[in-house]
């Protein structure tokens, strides 16, 4: 009898031991992923403020915060051009939201279209310039010609808008 009794305490203290193993290990594991959030977090905020010391803008957008574009005008027409001109027109706007203002991409459909922006953020408050240069070769008649911006703002995406009557070369 005493002999079962060893038997079944032994089997109870090495399922105990197991337990317990799997137990710390867990906790071990939920720890090292806590604090390298922690470490992630702390090291993009020391980025952050290295970059405001060189005079940079913070890039950190609090919750509810988003930059706003304020164009003079968000449509252009060049009129008439003749076929082959090469035109361009600057779109002037002004980030009146409460966060810097960071334009990732501007595109257009076709590449006679090629639209140039700034690549560093726009303060609140400051100022900026989408330039679109159109090259009309071969491009008879009406044109229509959308940029879009891709950007931090609340909608993500602003649109702009060329037109051209292209007429042929006489």
């Amino acid at each position: 009898m005493l002999m079962v009794f060893y038997l079944k305490s032994k089997k109870i203290k090495n399922i105990m031991k197991k337990i317990i193993s799997i137990l710390f290990s867990s906790l071990l594991i939920s720890c090292g992923s806590q604090v390298s959030d922690l470490e992630l977090r702390v090291a993009k905020l020391e980025t952050e403020i290295a970059s405001m010391r060189k005079g940079g803008v913070s890039t950190i957008v609090p919750a509810g915060a988003f930059p706003k574009f304020t164009f003079n005008e968000e449509e252009y027409n060049f009129g008439d051009i003749r076929d082959g001109d090469i035109v361009s027109h600057v779109f002037k706007f002004t980030n009146t939201g409460s966060a810097p203002l960071i334009i990732s991409k501007a595109t257009a459909a076709c590449g006679c279209t090629v639209p140039q922006w700034p690549r560093q953020p726009i303060p609140v408050g400051g100022s900026g310039e989408i330039k679109v240069q159109f090259d009309s070769s071969n491009k008879p008649g009406m044109q229509n010609k959308v940029v879009t911006i891709t950007a931090n703002t609340e909608s993500k995406v602003k649109k702009l808008l060329i037109r051209a009557q292209v007429n042929p070369r006489s």
